[in-house]
């Protein structure tokens, strides 16, 4: 047998050797970074001790892994921990995203909604912070979409415009979602100027059929028909308010035709006592 059949074997072994050690000093770099950075959230923990969670972490999830820890620090390991079948999206997530992240899958609807709609729902759950959840939960991947073209602003009037019912999941008025993710900060603000006009049928779907040129001021919504508007009026409170007025201008015409004439002092009222 040749003698460079010995020597392979030794070399593979002084290979694998040398990266498990550089992986290794690596390793306990990256514990002694977040040691030193996260002091108070380490506590208890040793260099050799944090070097082999960053190792097993490594293992697993690679370079992802490592800048999860860097970026988030010792809270990540209980994170991915409690993340499970979905730990390697949800490490990718803190690799790019750090606290925010956590901000996100720590919490079950966060969570929920990461699991669902993936890196764009819980991009749009950190940027609109506190009002995003309950509006994806209502609109789905529309809302997804929407929250991620606009800026807080009309972020807020999307909400608004949903709690309104301007917006409606499931019908017509909710295809308004699909316009704001096309087109963004500029739809939003157009919806929100008009949403008296977009309650009304024929203006909704001129709208959506073909948003740009209304929102660039191209055109102008149309003017609703009495059979789009009817179903939005509380007709009582017209013909009431129309009555009032009736009466009012009714009382004034007699009165300043001398039909009605106001009432006199009596003379004797103002007679002196004796």
């Amino acid at each position: 047998m040749k003698p460079y059949f010995y020597i392979l074997p030794i070399l593979f072994v002084l290979g694998a050797s040398n990266a498990a050690a550089q992986k290794g000093a690596a390793a306990r770099e990256v514990a002694e970074f977040v040691l030193k950075k996260f002091g108070k959230e380490a506590a208890g923990e040793s260099v050799e001790t944090m070097t082999k969670k960053v190792v097993q972490i490594s293992t697993r999830y690679g370079d992802d892994g490592v800048t999860a820890i860097r970026k988030v620090g010792p809270r990540a390991f209980d994170v991915i921990a409690d993340a499970g079948e979905h730990s390697v999206g949800v490490v990718k997530l803190m690799a790019r995203h750090g606290d925010e992240a956590v901000w996100v899958v720590a919490k079950p609807k966060g969570m929920a909604i990461f699991v669902k709609y993936g890196d764009e729902g819980a991009e749009a759950v950190m940027k609109h912070k506190g009002i995003a959840t309950p509006l994806i939960e209502q609109t789905g991947e529309s809302g997804v979409k929407a929250l991620n073209a606009v800026g807080p602003a009309q972020g807020r009037h999307l909400v608004n415009l949903v709690d309104d019912g301007v917006i409606v999941p499931g019908q017509q008025s909710g295809k308004l979602l699909d316009v704001v993710g096309r087109y963004g900060d500029k739809a939003a603000d157009f919806i929100w100027k008009n949403k008296g006009a977009l309650v009304v049928g024929a203006a909704l779907a001129a709208f959506i059929d073909n948003p740009e040129p209304f929102i660039d001021g191209a055109m102008s919504l149309p003017t609703a028909a009495i059979s789009d508007i009817a179903p939005h009026v509380n007709w009582t409170l017209v013909f009431i308010a129309i009555f009032i007025v009736g009466v009012i201008a009714l009382g004034v015409y007699l009165l300043f035709t001398g039909k009605v004439k106001r009432p006199q002092p009596n003379p004797s009222d103002s007679t002196p006592e004796s």
